[in-house]
């Protein structure tokens, strides 16, 4: 898929989850901000250097770290749709399942600050500062 899609289509769930209630909104504007500063910054380098900016392995740890917190997200709530009914269908601790869902919502932001702070700093000599 495009890149840029990716980008458009994970801002795109999280926005949707705030919305619900489902993820924190300081979460999400972390993760959005970042997601479009470095997108960015890789269309200002591509378009003034002709260089590309490839993916730092933290940034598929981002990467990962988002697909699977957006993949909990929706199975705990498909789960809950589908099962509420009944009762004795696996029993489920749901405040364990809700306390390592926000562990990946913070890994996730974790994630996505450090490999932001990590390309900005990589090709702060494209960045221009006037001050």
């Amino acid at each position: 898929m495009d890149p840029l899609a990716d980008k458009i289509l994970i801002a795109s769930i999280l926005i949707c989850f705030v919305s619900l209630g489902l993820f924190p909104g300081l979460a999400a504007a972390i993760i959005v901000a970042r997601e479009f500063i470095i997108t960015s910054l890789r269309f200002l380098v591509l378009q003034n250097n002709g260089k590309v900016i490839s993916a730092s392995f933290l940034g598929k740890l981002k990467t990962l770290s988002q697909m699977m917190t957006i993949f909990s997200i929706f199975a705990i709530q498909s789960y809950l749709e589908l099962f509420n009914f009944n009762e004795n269908f696996l029993k489920l601790d749901m405040d364990s399942i809700y306390l390592f869902q926000n562990v990946l919502v913070w890994t996730s932001v974790l994630f996505s600050f450090l490999s932001g702070i990590m390309y900005i700093y990589s090709n702060k000599k494209y960045i221009i500062f006037n001050s």
